[in-house]
Formats: C-alpha cells, structure tokens, sequence
C-alpha cells in the first residue's frame, strides 16, 4: 500500500515538475515582444512550407500516366501487366488505401491542442519532404505507394496556415492566409519547369520530379525548427490552462486560512484541460446547421477536385499531347489559381467572407463543367 502510494506521490511530483517547466517556457512566449521582424521571417518560412505543400499535393497528378505507364503497363503488378486504363482503374482502387488512411489525420491533429503548434508544424513539414524522398527512390508499386500515403496523410494539416491565422494582425488574418496560399499556389510553376529540366519528352524520368521538392523539404523542416516558434494564442490559452490546474492543486493543499483566498471553481479541485472529443466534435458538425452546410459544401467541392486532380493529366494524354506539350500547358494552372486565391483574400476582407465565398463559388461550378464538357466532348467543344 505504502509503495503504491509513493508511485503515485512520484507521478505527481513529475508531473507538476512538467508542468512547472512548461508553465515558464510558455509564459515566456507568452510575454515577450517578439518584435516586427519576426512575422516577416516566420511569413517567409510560411511561404516556403506552403509551396512546398502545394507541390507535393500537385506533382503526382501531373504524372499520373507516367506512373501507371511504368508500375503497371512496362512491369508487371501481381504477375501480370494491364493497359492503361486497366492501371488507372487499379491505381484509384489501391489509392483508397492512402483515403482510409487520411482518416485518421484529425485524431493526429488534436495533439496541437496538447503539445503546441510547432511540433506538429515540424512534423508535417518532415512528413511531407520524407514521403516525396520516398518516391523519388521508389523501383516497385508498393514502395510509390508508402510514398504516396506518407506524403498526403500530412498534406490536409495545413499546420502552416494555422500559423498565419494565430499570428497575423486580426483585421488582415485572410489578406495575409490568401497572400501566403497564393504564393504557394504560384510556387507549383515549378513543377513544369521540373518536368522541362528533368523529364525533358521522356515520360520514364517522371521519379526527377519529386526529388528536388522532397529534398528541399528537409531543408524547410530545419528552418522551421530553427525561426519558428510556438503560436502566442496557443501559449496564453495553455497557460490558463496551467495557471488554474496550479490554483486548484495549491487550494486542494493550503490550509483552512488561505483556503478562503483561493477562487471556488479552484479549490474543488485541480483544474482539468477542456478537451472536445472527436465525437463530441462531429456530433456538433451535424447538429449545427452552419457547421453542416459548410461540411456538404467542402465534400462536394473536395470530390470535384479528387476527380480533376486525378484524371486531368490522362485527359490530356488522351488528347494526344505529348510530354512537353503537357508541361507547357500546366504552366498555366497555378497563374489562375493563385491570381484567384490571392483575390479572394482581399475581397474578404472588404466584402465579407459570404459575399467572397458564393463568388468563389459559382466560379468553381463554371469551371468545373468547362471541365467536364471539355472531358467529354473534347476543348473544341468549348
């Protein structure tokens, strides 16, 4: 009994220990001036992160064919080769292994609540450069595959952008997300230019392409770790947190006299950190009818993209472009989507975000059946 008592005594000696130091880190954050040039420094990193992100999100689907040519219709898979379309049918079926997979990304996510934002924005950066390494090195099917998964489960944290709304002034936070996106977004002009230098019209060099950003990211990873720090929201509201669990352990403690001093919701007890469990959260997505419209709008507008993402190379080799012909196109998509992004930003913050939103909106949806009708009739239909 006694032994278990002391166990337990030496739990919570190092637990508030823990808690002590990270009080003091935090707090520290908390209270100094950072000073204006450090925003301008951490925007940068930002920029370069999200290009980074943009990238890795958009280099596979620039050579969709390619890879199905390669793992599918040259080699066999599974004992045995298929045609092109074939391939593209099994590449979306084994892909749904990396969509299972993505969904376990929220719970990964919740731990920004818990250990800050800087681990994970670390993380992220690593994972993203780390699955892109993977590729570049990939010989086999499954290897690309690992790649593929590494690289897209850390896509959809967007850790980069939360440090743009956390740290930005409050009247500019969606000037400054849109001007940081669409950087991003005109960062993939890299990617022809990749193509160009590195796959020249020799589609079976598809593998150069991702091994510049992927090493690139590792760079990005270290400079994160080194300019970056933890979130200023994060560390005041942590330190509430802290501040309120010493009060209540300090209240459960002091004596008769001092007990009087200490604030009632305190000295109930040590204070517990609020936490919104996943269930907790998606029951709120469906019983909030704001929350449930946006969740309806993001699925149709992410199904839209899954298809465009996934099938817009092989509809242009299907329309006999060939490599460099491909390239020169793609030069022009990220012009119009970070022209658009950068836009967006700007109008929100002067017309409201609902106004900025069905604007975007009904763009999308002209967009997207051009999309569709050039698909099925052929760009000359257009």
């Amino acid at each position: 009994m006694q032994s278990t008592e002391k166990k337990r005594k030496a739990r919570t000696e190092a637990r508030e220990a823990r808690e002590a130091r990270e009080y003091a880190r935090l707090s520290a954050i908390r209270d100094n001036d950072r000073g204006r040039g450090y925003f301008w420094w951490l925007f940068i990193v930002i920029i370069l992160v999200n290009m980074l992100d943009e990238v890795s999100s958009t280099t596979g689907g620039t050579v969709t064919t390619n890879i199905i040519e390669d793992f599918f219709v040259r080699r066999p898979f599974l004992g045995r080769t298929y045609t092109l379309e074939q391939g593209i049918a099994l590449n979306a079926s084994l892909g749904m292994i990396t969509s299972a997979i993505s969904f376990i990304a929220p719970l990964y996510k919740t731990w920004g609540d818990r250990v800050g934002r800087k681990p994970l924005f670390v993380i992220s950066t690593l994972g993203m450069a780390v699955g892109m390494v993977i590729v570049y090195f990939s010989r086999n099917y499954i290897v690309y595959l690992i790649g593929n998964t590494v690289c897209h489960f850390f896509l959809g944290h967007d850790m980069q952008i939360l440090y743009v709304l956390e740290e930005s002034p409050r009247d500019k936070r969606t000037t400054y997300y849109s001007l940081a996106k669409a950087a991003g977004l005109y960062g993939t002009i890299f990617i022809p230019m990749l193509r160009q230098a590195m796959m020249g019209n020799d589609g079976a060099k598809w593998r150069n392409i991702f091994g510049i950003p992927g090493f690139f990211g590792l760079a990005m990873a270290l400079l994160v770790i080194l300019i970056a720090r933890e979130t200023r929201p994060f560390a005041e509201k942590r330190c509430e947190v802290l501040e309120a669990r010493m009060r209540g352990e300090a209240g459960a403690d002091a004596a008769s006299e001092a007990a009087a001093a200490v604030p009632a919701e305190a000295a109930a007890g040590p204070a517990k950190e609020p936490r919104l469990s996943i269930i907790a959260a998606i029951k709120l997505i469906f019983t909030n009818r704001q929350l449930r419209a946006l969740m309806i709008a993001q699925m149709v507008f992410c199904l839209c993209m899954t298809t465009m993402s996934s099938y817009y190379q092989p509809l242009m080799n299907d329309a006999g472009m060939d490599t460099e012909a491909i390239t020169r196109a793609l030069v022009m998509y990220p012009i119009l989507y970070g022209t658009l992004t950068l836009c967006s930003g700007f109008l929100a913050d002067k017309l409201g975000r609902k106004v900025t939103v069905m604007g975007g909106a009904a763009v999308a949806l002209l967009c997207y059946a051009g999309f569709l009708i050039s698909a099925y009739a052929g760009a000359k239909a257009l």
